[in-house]
């Protein structure tokens, strides 16, 4: 123990009886000149007060007065030796290295192992000269102790701690990661899964509240997330020496380390505090993480001010809270969440409101009395049961009901279709033809059974509980079909789960269910029935949502030709088939008879046609209009038949998707960017609203923005709409699904645009990777999809880009005589790339020109 000599401690007596004579003004400026930067006599100095704190009352105002200049003089200096003053300095076996952060209990310290023994990085806490008191460090290495048992690998570890130069310190696990909060925004992660996330925090908080140990400071500052996805807690239970600290802080009202903002109302009024503190704490966080703004507006407010802002008057929800915000910031908000501001409130309102709510309840015992009854309760809502933050009203149990069985209520309206369909025939046939009837009752009789029989196999508890959708129900449909004895139930519902199927945007189960009902009709009605027919327009009509021209032409041509023969001049379903074989042709390259096909459909568009089929033909004339480079004309078809849809629909109706989007990509031909990006953006809240982000209409749209976009500069809008994209692919198809290599394949040549050859090369090649994974290393897509990546390694001057050119050449000679349409619209694609390129390409063009067909 050092002993004081009298020298040194007149020079203590004499620093503080001098500052005592001075008037509080001046004592601070000259306590640092006394002082210096000799922290050793500052913390002597302190311990002197200390020991005059617990002396008799006599010297109550005497010692109030030292405490206050002690305080000054620390603070002052303290500010003076900033966070670069301890870089390099050595504690323990760990030197410092990094200054991370500062927050209201310290600063944050990068360290490394310097003793050569093993390398290793900590995270160093120096903590503010507050808690320099004998006492507190006494109590501090009690809670160290505490803190180092717990072991969670969601916990940041404690693993030692002491004094140095008169401050505590802390040494920690030190954690790579993002702020939570801004983890999900720069992952552009949706509502699902923040949820997903957060519950990882409930977890880990559940867990130190088994373990008898409260946070008190939960907020995202506190809550890492690394690259992986995993959450680590910092701090856990350090926050409690907060309640060990001297009395008097730096702040008049007392709170030196709280963040208000996250402080539950009973810290706030500095009342003993359990782990339903710490729920509050999350439910705040929970809101943020669901909409970024804070339910108080606390800007600026007192302590006293926020505690009634928390406990005197309801919050609003958190989809009101923000339905209430600027329209851009609610876009904003929205798009880092990868949907429209409409779906986001509808996925807020009602049980995420109830639960956010039910976290911060000013009262502790109304809130969810543990971390884990949170979870369950998020689960109970993913799940579509009742939660326990709502009360159990009928309507809302039969809401629930309705919920967690809609993929059986879609397929029992598909039921509904079937047997209206039947009881329509049963009934007109009583009359017409008995024996009919009876067989229109038999056959009724028989889909109930089928469609029934598919809920028995689908039911979640046969299944372990595995989440069944309306899709898996219909593709357990499709494999059960062939049970059914009458090859005209077998067609009948064959064509229902196609039509169901193209619905849902499942265009390959879609395609099978029409190929096995025209194999039915073909057997039973005929090869030239009109049935046999309506399957070929249905198989022509999803291959054109595949742009497969090729593939579209013989069956809409084999409709085309049997209605022709058996009905009038004026059927709509002749029309309407004239007019998808015309669009059909003229991409596949027999434009003339394309231009006939379409001009002769749309001049029979008639007042007396369905609105339906009128507004088909008007989609395809338009679009060969714009092909014919008729662009203007194409334009004024469209705005008509947007009129004709508001006239008979309102301004949301879904019909409104496609002309929009068309005009979009009008304009952007005649390269009127900002009212291209107008109309996309009307399109893309409609498909949203009604179609859901994930649907391949609303991905659709959200591509062909991407053009526009980068055309009038606005890079950053165009960042936020690919990784809107590209995640609502993933999540709908998978990484490697060839819809997912498009989006890549999109954003690689907006790349390349942009002379940014490494981003373009990654990405190129990823869609290059995942084409051949799922398409075939000869497939038209692929073959196509190469001659960008060849040219990316061209540009950018890679060892490769010969070898590479070469290797295309190859492939493309493989499809000689017979090139495939697509690679040919690559390859024309590709030589305007080169064209607008600076430098000389002439050879490259030269060589894939001989590929196109002479004009």
């Amino acid at each position: 123990m050092k002993v004081m000599n009298s020298d040194h401690w007149k020079k203590i007596e004499d620093i503080v009886d001098e500052l005592l004579k001075l008037s509080e003004a001046e004592r601070s400026q000259r306590a640092r000149d006394l002082c210096g930067q000799d922290i050793a006599l500052l913390n002597e100095v302190l311990d002197f007060l200390n020991v005059m704190d617990q002396s008799d009352d006599a010297i109550l105002s005497l010692k109030k007065s030292k405490h206050i200049i002690a305080k000054s003089v620390v603070r002052e200096i303290e500010q003076e030796r900033d966070a670069s003053y301890f870089i390099g300095k050595e504690i323990q076996n760990y030197q410092i290295v990094k200054h991370l952060e500062t927050g209201g209990m310290g600063a944050v310290f990068l360290a490394e192992r310097c003793d050569g023994t093993f390398q290793k990085q900590v995270a160093i806490k120096i903590l503010k000269r507050e808690f320099a008191n004998p006492t507190i460090s006494e109590r501090f290495k009690q809670e160290r102790q505490i803190l180092a048992n717990l072991t969670h690998p969601g916990i940041a570890k404690l693993y030692d701690g002491g004094m140095f130069e008169g401050l505590p310190y802390i040494i920690m696990e030190y954690v790579e990661g993002e702020q939570i909060n801004k983890y999900c925004n720069l992952e552009k992660l949706s509502v699902k899964q923040r949820l997903k996330l957060f519950g990882k925090v409930l977890d880990v908080v559940d867990f130190a509240h088994r373990n008898l140990i409260i946070h008190r400071d939960l907020k995202p500052e506190n809550i890492l997330v690394n690259y992986r996805g995993d959450v680590k807690i910092l701090d856990f239970g350090i926050a409690r020496i907060e309640k060990l600290s001297v009395q008097e802080t730096d702040r008049p009202d007392g709170f030196h380390f709280l963040t208000p903002q996250f402080a539950s109302p009973e810290q706030l009024q500095k009342k003993e505090i359990n782990t339903l503190s710490d729920i509050y704490s999350l439910g705040i966080l929970l809101n943020q993480l669901l909409i970024d703004v804070s339910l108080f507006d606390i800007e600026g407010l007192s302590i006293k001010e926020i505690l009634e802002n928390k406990t005197s008057y309801y919050p609003k929800q958190p989809s009101e809270k923000y339905n209430h915000l600027p329209e851009q910031t609610k876009l904003d908000i929205a798009a880092n969440r990868g949907q429209a501001p409409g779906n986001l409130i509808r996925e807020l309102k009602n049980d995420l409101d109830c639960i956010v709510l039910k976290a911060i309840q000013p009262e502790p015992t109304s809130r969810y009395e543990s971390a884990k009854a949170f979870k369950e309760d998020l689960e109970r809502r993913e799940k579509h049961l009742a939660i326990m933050a709502r009360q159990d009203e009928p309507i809302y149990r039969t809401n629930k009901f309705l919920m967690r069985n809609r993929s059986y209520l879609f397929v029992a309206l598909l039921l509904m279709i079937v047997l209206s369909s039947t009881a329509f025939v049963t009934i007109s046939g009583i009359y017409a033809e008995r024996d009919r009837a009876l067989y229109e009752m038999k056959k009724a009789e028989e889909v109930t059974q089928f469609l029934m029989g598919l809920f028995d196999d689908a039911n979640p508890v046969e299944q372990n509980d595995i989440e069944v959708s309306a899709s898996s129900i219909l593709e357990l449909g499709i494999n059960r079909i062939d049970t059914v004895q009458d090859p005209e139930i077998r067609h009948q519902l064959f064509m229902v789960m196609g039509n169901a199927f193209h619905k849902l945007s499942e265009y390959e189960n879609s395609l099978n269910a029409f190929n096995h009902a025209l194999k039915e009709s073909k057997e039973f009605f005929g090869s030239d029935h009109i049935n046999t027919a309506d399957v070929y327009y249905a198989i022509g009509n999803v291959e054109v949502t595949f742009f497969n021209w090729h593939l579209a032409v013989p069956p809409l041509r084999s409709a085309f030709e049997i209605y022709e023969e058996q009905l009038a001049e004026d059927n709509l379903k002749l029309i309407r088939t004239m007019s998808r074989l015309g669009r059909s042709l003229y991409n596949f390259g027999e434009r003339d008879l394309g231009i006939i096909f379409s001009e002769k459909a749309y001049q029979q568009i008639s007042e007396e046609m369905l609105p339906e089929t009128s507004l088909e033909i008007m989609d395809d004339y338009a679009i060969y209009l714009m092909n014919n480079e008729q662009i203007e004309d194409g334009i004024e078809v469209l705005h008509a038949k947007v009129n004709y849809i508001l006239e008979h629909f309102d301004d949301e109706n879904y019909k409104l998707v496609g002309p929009y989007n068309r005009l979009a990509l009008a304009y952007r031909q005649i390269e009127e960017f900002e009212t291209a990006i107008t109309y996309y953006k009307k399109a893309l809240q409609i498909s949203e609203s009604v179609y859901g982000i994930e649907h391949l209409t609303t991905d659709r749209i959200r591509r062909n923005m991407f053009g526009s976009l980068a055309a009038l500069d606005l890079h950053e809008e165009l960042e936020k709409q690919f990784h809107i994209a590209i995640e609502t692919t993933r999540n709908r198809f998978s990484e490697n699904h060839w819809r997912t290599g498009q989006i890549y394949g999109t954003f690689g040549l907006y790349r390349m645009e942009r002379n940014n050859y490494a981003d373009a090369m990654k990405y190129l090649q990823l869609r290059q990777d995942i084409y051949v994974e799922t398409l075939g290393a000869n497939h038209e897509w692929t073959v196509g999809a190469f001659s960008h990546l060849v040219a990316v390694h061209i540009f950018s001057e890679s060892a490769q880009a010969d070898s590479l050119l070469t290797e295309h050449k190859k492939m493309i000679r493989s499809h000689q005589p017979e090139i495939h349409s697509q690679i040919l619209r690559s390859l024309n694609h590709v030589i305007g790339i080169y064209e607008n390129k600076e430098g000389d390409y002439s050879k490259i063009i030269d060589k894939y020109s001989t590929f196109l067909p002479a004009e």
